[in-house]
């Protein structure tokens, strides 16, 4: 499984995420195939190497304002256009959707 590490080097440490990503991997749990992106091309490039559907998260939105899910890629431009105006840093990241069971673990830096 390929993995944009940079994304999680270099913009979620603070959040814990790093550690959280780490964790996941060692018990074995499925990670996502995900890439941050700035702009249309890049979403769709990433896309053609992947399977629909695909989630589109903004970077820093609160309850998921401008983000869903894509089951194609006139579905994807419309995603990334919306997920790219709601984030304040112009930057969303686009991931695999993982058809598995829910999966809920609450993280905490104590």
């Amino acid at each position: 499984m390929k993995l944009n590490l940079g994304f999680y080097l270099a913009v979620l440490p603070q959040f814990g995420y790093w550690r959280g990503f780490l964790m996941m991997k060692s018990i074995g749990q499925p990670v996502p195939e995900s890439v941050a992106v700035s702009s249309t091309e890049e979403a769709l490039e990433f896309s053609r190497s992947q399977k629909f559907p695909l989630i589109v998260r903004p970077d820093f939105t609160l309850g998921g304002t401008g983000g869903g899910i894509a089951w194609n890629e006139e579905e994807l431009k419309e995603r990334i256009k919306e997920g790219l105006q709601a984030s304040p840093v112009h930057r969303v990241l686009v991931e695999n959707y993982l058809f598995c069971p829910s999966i809920e673990v609450d993280l905490s830096d104590v």
